[in-house]
């Protein structure tokens, strides 16, 4: 579990992020300084990558993720 503090809901430039709200969400680690999944930022990944991503979200049953150059919901993505 991890803790989406009111500083970082304040901060984002994301007008939906009010959604999301201040409190514990499931997370696989915690990352410091963390910066919001763009569209624009994905748009380098390779192919292989996008397809383990594909995986992992039908592995995890996580039917919610969706990004474009609209907006969306990256999940809090962390891409090393």
């Amino acid at each position: 579990m991890a803790e989406v503090t009111r500083v970082l809901i304040e901060g984002s430039a994301r007008k939906d992020i009010q959604d999301l709200g201040a409190g514990l969400v499931f997370a696989s680690m915690r990352i410091e300084d963390g910066q919001e999944l763009t569209w624009f930022a994905a748009q380098g990944w390779s192919q292989e990558t996008m397809v383990t991503l594909l995986l992992l979200d039908l592995w995890l049953q996580s039917e919610d993720r969706s990004l474009s150059a609209l907006g969306g919901n990256g999940n809090g993505l962390y891409v090393a």
